[in-house]
């Protein structure tokens, strides 16, 4: 072991931290060389023993791994690096410092905390520690062990762990399932990273200033993965540095997985809630605690040419109304040796989808770099869901051929029809029209064409459009008029069909109304009663239409010729108005012999009564006006006949009828 101190010396005393620290990872990593770094407790202090250990001075030991159970801030929240003073700038510093060890193959262990999520803040929220959340070093948590190992949640503490404040989401977390901020919901860097023994209940005993101590917490499982790290380093022989890109890349493989059941569910500590236990990688125990072996195994794949891929939204194009739209496909290479990449093709599925020949393989790829390939798809048929493999070939030994699988649907307008009364527009005139509104709505993610409008009959007439499509946008409609104006009389049906770029095909609109016509009455009477002879009567009827439409009456007239009825001034044909009426006069000429009815016939277009036939009758009363009156009395004898010169100017014989029947 070798003190090397920075900006403070030892200080000579049992300091518990600081034992604990070397004991465990020097139990972890028999034979290994330790050396302890002294500092002080300031910004500057922190980035001075970091440049140290990564940038080591004449005589320094050179470390390939760095543990610390001490931290900055209880959180990186801008609330909590205010109330403990540490500003932007010592944050600045120190990740950059990180960065640097990464980059000089230098892996960064650091506690995760020992208080949950509540980490020491009264608050209310739960928070990260840093430098725990840096996406830069490995975050280890904390678990327990008794009849099996679970999340450290006892009642003695609980392991940090959730999401950063600070840091968004590192590129290798993009496939780890990082939750939401319990606080609000944003996205950011999850800790931990790994986790090991950490509980009192599981601690590690050792002797401290003389007397027994029991090594426990993040603390104590921060130290235990430096030292298993040191053993990884001999055994690969050559640092693993940043190790964080191989662990997610290994997903859980050379992991013992920390599962909700027996134990604690989740790291909640102190009436603050926190993030749950879940299998795979989880925001409390990280992807879980190290199976040496299996662990050693999956990173000897990476030491060589290793492939790792993240794949924007999962290749997953969602809607393409128009193409192309484009995913990328971005390749690292997690191993320490080049890595050649030898095409990316699509092999399988709907040639909608192809790779952009930028940049063109083959291509190398050095050790922790990356490269984007763009897959581009142009949809072909709207409506239809589309798939295909796209194949990454490369020069990595485990994992020489890595199939991804892109999807997408064409989108396409989708039409929905709305018309009043369900299509009915009720009555309309002959001659006349109504409108109706025919809304066309665009129920589809992506904007409809309207191709063109028809109907079934020149009776429902689509609008004039000057120039088809008409477009509409997701989610609006308009409204085109539809106008019924019935040529003849009676009930009327139609189709419209709207023509669009809806796959689902076109639409059929059933349309409806009805011609009524005019409707006949007839007021006014056309019996006559007793007439004297030889003189004439007139009587007036009104023919009506009280119908809501007009009403042609072709004709009136009796329905054979008499001399004895006449019709005076007769106005029909006539078209009348809904609500008209026209009189027409009847004479009737007192000098038929005998009572007759005579049919007077209307003929018009009210469809209920087309021939309506009215009775007109009158009684001549006719005076014996050349005859003697004689009564039974002989005595009076014949007295002279009384004849009424109003009522027949000639003898009764001679006006009779010359035609018995009344007609000529």
């Amino acid at each position: 072991m070798i003190d090397v101190p920075v900006d403070a010396p030892n200080g000579g005393y049992a300091d518990p931290e600081t034992t604990q620290d070397i004991f465990i990872s020097a139990s972890a990593a028999p034979g290994a060389q330790i050396a302890v770094y002294f500092t002080t407790y300031t910004q500057q202090g922190w980035v001075d023993l970091l440049s140290r250990v990564i940038h080591p001075s004449p005589g320094d030991p050179h470390c390939s791994v760095l543990s610390s159970s001490f931290y900055v801030s209880d959180g990186d929240d801008a609330a909590t690096l205010l109330a403990e003073s540490v500003p932007a700038s010592w944050i600045t510093a120190v990740t950059q410092v990180f960065e640097d060890a990464a980059i000089q193959s230098v892996t960064i262990c650091i506690a995760s905390g020992d208080t949950g999520a509540q980490s020491k803040r009264f608050d209310g929220k739960a928070h990260v520690q840093y430098p725990g959340s840096d996406p830069w070093v490995l975050a280890v948590g904390g678990t327990t062990i008794g009849s099996a190992e679970w999340a450290w949640n006892d009642g003695t503490g609980a392991s940090g762990g959730g999401v950063s404040d600070y840091f968004p989401p590192p590129w290798y977390q993009t496939d780890a399932n990082v939750p939401v901020s319990v606080n609000d919901g944003h996205r950011g860097r999850g800790v931990p990273d790994v986790s090991a023994n950490a509980s009192p209940n599981s601690g590690y005993p050792f002797i401290l200033g003389g007397g027994p101590g029991l090594a426990n917490g993040t603390s104590a499982s921060a130290p235990l993965w430096a030292g298993l790290i040191a053993v990884l380093n001999a055994a690969l022989d050559q640092s693993v540095g940043f190790i964080n890109p191989v662990i997610y890349a290994l997903n859980g493989a050379g992991f013992h997985d920390i599962l909700p059941e027996p134990g604690a569910t989740d790291n909640s500590f102190a009436g603050v809630t926190g993030y749950p236990v879940t299998p795979g990688w989880d925001a409390m125990t990280g992807w879980g605690s190290p199976r040496g072996v299996a662990l050693l195994n999956g990173l000897k794949g990476f030491f060589g040419p290793a492939i790792a891929i993240s794949l924007q939204d999962n290749l997953q194009f969602g809607t393409v109304c128009r193409g192309p739209a484009f995913r990328v496909i971005r390749v690292y290479n997690v191993g320490n040796r080049d890595l050649m990449i030898l095409s990316v093709t699509r092999v399988t599925g709907s040639t909608d989808f192809n790779v952009l020949s930028a940049p063109a393989t083959p291509l190398t790829i050095a050790p922790g770099a990356e490269v984007d390939f763009t897959v581009a798809f142009v949809p072909s048929t709207p409506g239809a869901s589309a798939a295909a493999t796209i194949q990454i070939i490369s020069n990595d030994p485990l994992t020489p051929t890595l199939d991804v699988l892109a999807e997408a649907t064409a989108g396409a307008g989708a039409l929905e029809t709305v018309i009043a009364d369900s299509g009915a527009f009720g009555d309309c005139c002959v001659g006349g029209h109504v409108d109706e509104p025919l809304a066309l709505n665009n129920a589809g993610p992506c904007p409809l064409s309207i191709v063109d409008i028809t109907s079934s009959s020149p009776e429902f007439a689509p609008p004039s459009v000057n120039n088809y499509p008409l477009v509409i946008a997701p989610g609006a409609s308009i409204a085109v008029p539809i106008r019924f104006q019935p040529s003849s009389l009676g009930a009327k049906a139609a189709t419209v069909t709207v023509l669009s770029s809806d796959p689902a095909g076109p639409k059929f609109v059933p349309v409806s109304g009805a011609a009524p016509p005019g409707k006949l009455a007839v007021t006014g009477s056309t019996i006559f009663g007793p007439v004297p002879a030889c003189c004439r009567v007139e009587r007036t009827i009104a023919i009506c239409n009280v119908g809501d439409c007009k009403l042609q009456v072709s004709s009136i007239a009796f329905k054979h010729k008499s001399r004895h009825w006449k019709l005076i001034n007769n106005p029909f044909p006539a078209t009348l108005r809904p609500g008209s009426c026209l009189s027409v006069v009847i004479r009737y000429i007192a000098t038929e012999k005998l009572p007759r009815s005579c049919d007077l016939v209307i003929v018009s277009d009210d469809p209920t009564d087309p021939v309506k036939t009215l009775e007109v009758l009158a009684t001549t009363v006719w005076e014996d006006c050349c005859s003697k009156r004689c009564d039974d009395s002989p005595k009076d004898g014949c007295q002279k006949p009384r004849c009424d010169p109003c009522r027949c100017h000639k003898c009764a014989d001679e006006c009779d009828d010359e035609n018995s029947d009344g007609e000529e």
